[in-house]
């Protein structure tokens, strides 16, 4: 793993600068807020009490304040377009506190526009529910695997905030544009083949697969090719659905989701 003052500079290349309204954003959140989130998506308490714990030396640190808005203020542009770029960063475990509880503040800030941007979206209640509570699964990951508080991987926490993974039974789906996206597989016929086909297997054709396994082999492909190793071709995956409408509806809902609501 790289150091991560490398991950963290890359975070901070990659996303917007943050403004004075996003910065204040991520500063009210209260201990409230974030309990209630938490508990909503079956957090154990003796988690959440971490959490809170790290919540006041989190929101004095500018640098941290700073780079959480900035994520946050992305996740929500990107909400309703599929095909823009997730990045996979590596977790930032060896910041301290602060980074191991990092991506909870992500997620109690973005939790109320997620679910909004899916139940506005058709997406049934009790799909959106199992799809937020994945959240202690991976609670369960971090702690089997580095005996801490924290979340493993953070940065799949993203297509889940954008709206665009769902869980459906015991399954996670990722809805992707063909070949378009980072995540999302090639064409896996020619572009003749393509054509005779139709509508599913053209790039640029909506696609829901599998999540663990497209987004798996996609985030596995993109370690491969940081240490110069060969990377698998994607499975072929049956298709869920056409992602619920057009990119310019889904920005459109995101937007509204995030016009500040009156006090």
């Amino acid at each position: 793993m790289r150091d991560v003052e490398t991950t963290l500079a890359e975070m901070r290349e990659f996303l917007p600068v943050a403004s004075k309204d996003d910065e204040q954003r991520v500063r009210d959140l209260t201990e409230r807020d974030i309990k209630r989130t938490l508990r909503d998506v079956r957090i154990p308490d003796v988690v959440i009490g971490r959490v809170l714990a790290q919540w006041p030396e989190f929101r004095a640190d500018d640098e941290w304040v700073s780079l959480l808005a900035s994520l946050v203020a992305w996740v929500d542009q990107c909400r309703g377009d599929v095909d823009v770029p997730i990045p996979i960063w590596d977790d930032l475990d060896d910041a301290g506190e602060s980074g191991r509880i990092f991506y909870f503040y992500l997620f109690a800030i973005c939790y109320d526009l997620a679910c909004g941007f899916l139940s506005d979206g058709g997406c049934p209640s009790d799909v959106i529910d199992s799809t937020m509570t994945v959240v202690p699964r991976h609670v369960q990951i971090h702690e089997r695997k580095r005996g801490s508080v924290g979340f493993e991987p953070g940065w799949w926490l993203l297509p889940i905030l954008r709206g665009e993974m769902v869980q459906v039974g015991s399954l996670q789906f990722h809805r992707v544009n063909l070949g378009v996206g980072n995540l999302s597989p090639e064409p896996w016929y020619s572009i003749e083949e393509s054509l005779e086909r139709g509508v599913g297997f053209r790039r640029g054709d909506p696609r829901s697969g599998h999540g663990r396994a497209e987004a798996g082999i996609r985030a596995r492909k993109h370690h491969r090719r940081a240490r110069g190793q060969a990377a698998p071709q994607p499975r072929r995956l049956s298709g869920y659905g056409d992602g619920g409408g057009s990119r310019a509806a889904g920005r459109a809902r995101a937007s509204a989701l995030t016009t500040p609501r009156p006090p």
